[in-house]
């Protein structure tokens, strides 16, 4: 499966900086790269307001797992993202 357009551009825009991985630097730097790639390449009518956010409970190996939903405020399709900290 091919990805989304604007996540493509983003991977196409990491690889032509040939910057070190975020790993290898500071907290600091780590936190500026991350910003710079994620608010800091968004444009106004790129920016979602939140409806609705709801705080769940999913089921997990060694108990429960908190997660929380994030619902746009505009109508369907959305795009998914899911990010799995640990």
């Amino acid at each position: 499966m091919p990805l989304e357009t604007g996540i493509a551009t983003l991977v196409q825009m990491v690889k032509d900086l040939n910057a070190k991985p975020r790993w290898e630097g500071t907290p600091q730097e780590g936190r500026e790269s991350y910003l710079a790639f994620t608010y800091g390449t968004r444009t106004p009518d790129q920016i979602v307001p939140v409806a609705h956010v709801l705080d769940l409970s999913l089921p997990g190996p060694a108990g429960p797992l908190p997660a929380r939903l994030h619902t746009p405020a505009r109508h369907a399709p959305f795009l998914t993202l899911v990010y799995f900290h640990g």
